[in-house]
């Protein structure tokens, strides 16, 4: 987040994630208003996180699968102890 500060009626200069009880702000934001924005960019953050793990979790399980595919379909051979005869 850019703005970390707010600045209160008075001039005081507050952090976003440390406003007192009681402190009117400047530009008219309210404290719950404040902490529901922090909410919800943790929210989206985690949602962003859980989101990268599944593609990576379906990109995995792709790899694992083509790898088992190209294993069945490659050529056999078939060794014998007198030798490959055909």
């Amino acid at each position: 987040m850019a703005d970390r500060n707010v600045t209160d009626t008075q001039g005081r200069v507050w952090r976003r994630c440390a406003i007192p009880e009681g402190v009117t702000l400047a530009n008219g934001q309210s404290k719950e208003k404040i902490e529901a924005e922090i909410r919800k960019s943790k929210d989206r953050r985690k949602e962003q996180e859980r989101h990268a793990k599944a593609k990576a979790r379906r990109k995995a399980q792709m790899k694992r699968e083509q790898a088992c595919k190209e294993w069945e379909e490659r050529p056999q051979i078939l060794y014998t102890p007198m030798g490959n005869k055909r």
